[in-house]
């Protein structure tokens, strides 16, 4: 249920109640108190790395929820992070966005993880993507059955995500993360579905810009990466962790 308040008040209370937080989960509960007055009832925050890529060192990696267990327990026994259509929307695109929009965009391979999430309350929500100077890609992501936001609210939660979620980076410390070649938010999405299969016409019209928009991403991506062909720009793309496999 939603509930009607001061909202700029409550923006200066909740940020200065993360500032006097001294745990990542007191941060997380306050955080997730403070969206469950726009009707969220879940709250998911972390880094969005492949594992594999980065198994040196795993102290420095945050997930943090107030999921249930069971799907805690599913979601690290499954590796799901690799698969969700949220947290891979995530890393090509800069703005928040509900998670139908990354159903929307999501490949025919991660439909299943999306049938999954929904057996376990997972319908609807919105995702804000996280970018900080020196760590990998992150999200803070809301779940909720649902839930309505005026433009002034989402711009209010995510001045909110963004100091929760930069509070708990420090208090994890550095991660030794040497971000690659800088991609575009466009370059990363264009290579995002070439990742998925589909062709430089078929990504225009998702994307709602010309094929030929489409080839000059690409082109420009592989120049970045240092690649010869489309197979390689995405499989460098991959291994450099610019997005998920």
């Amino acid at each position: 249920m939603r509930v009607s308040t001061d909202s700029a008040f409550n923006v200066q209370d909740i940020v200065r109640s993360i500032d006097e937080s001294r745990t990542a989960r007191e941060i997380v509960t306050r955080l997730a108190n403070y969206a469950a007055r726009f009707g969220f009832t879940t709250v998911g925050m972390g880094h969005i790395i492949n594992p594999a890529l980065h198994s040196e060192d795993r102290s420095k990696v945050f997930q943090l929820s107030t999921w249930t267990k069971e799907w805690v327990d599913h979601w690290m026994r499954s590796n799901v992070l690799m698969r969700d259509p949220v947290a891979r929307y995530s890393l090509v695109v800069e703005r928040p966005f509900r998670w139908k929009d990354a159903f929307e965009h999501s490949r025919f391979k991660d439909k299943k993880v999306e049938a999954i999430m929904r057996e376990f309350g997972f319908a609807d929500g919105m995702a804000f993507p996280m970018r900080t100077e020196d760590g990998p890609p992150g999200s803070v992501s809301f779940g909720a059955s649902n839930y309505q936001l005026n433009e002034r609210e989402i711009g209010e939660l995510e001045i909110v995500s963004l100091h929760a979620y930069s509070k708990i980076e420090r208090l994890f410390g550095s991660f030794p993360y040497q971000p690659p070649a800088k991609l575009t938010a466009r370059e990363s999405e264009v290579l995002h579905f070439v990742a998925g299969g589909k062709t430089n016409w078929e990504i225009g019209k998702v994307l709602s810009i010309s094929e030929h928009s489409v080839r000059d991403h690409i082109r420009d991506a592989s120049r970045k990466l240092g690649t010869c062909s489309r197979a390689h720009t995405v499989a460098v793309a991959i291994r450099l962790g610019l997005i998920l496999p």
